[in-house]
């Protein structure tokens, strides 16, 4: 008996009660409603991108501060070591 012969029995045999037949036609009627559902609607990121560029120079202002601070202390150490 070859696998297709076996598979077909399987399936039959499966298939041979009515609560089986409603379970494949119930579940092959919901797994096919998705597929005639629009897409999903893009959300809205406007005031998102308008906060993080109403932001920007608030961050930079802090970002330049510290990378000031951190290039003093490397500059205070360098020179303090050569004497």
């Amino acid at each position: 008996m070859n696998i297709f012969s076996k598979a077909k029995k399987a399936v039959t045999g499966f298939f041979s009660s009515k609560f089986a037949k409603a379970g494949a036609v119930a579940t092959t009627a919901l797994v096919a409603v998705p597929a005639f559902a629009t897409g999903p609607v893009a959300p809205d990121l406007n005031p998102v991108v308008e906060m993080i560029y109403s932001c920007i120079t608030v961050i930079s202002a802090i970002g330049m501060a510290v990378l000031s601070l951190y290039a003093t202390v490397k500059v205070y150490k360098w020179v303090r070591g050569a004497f």
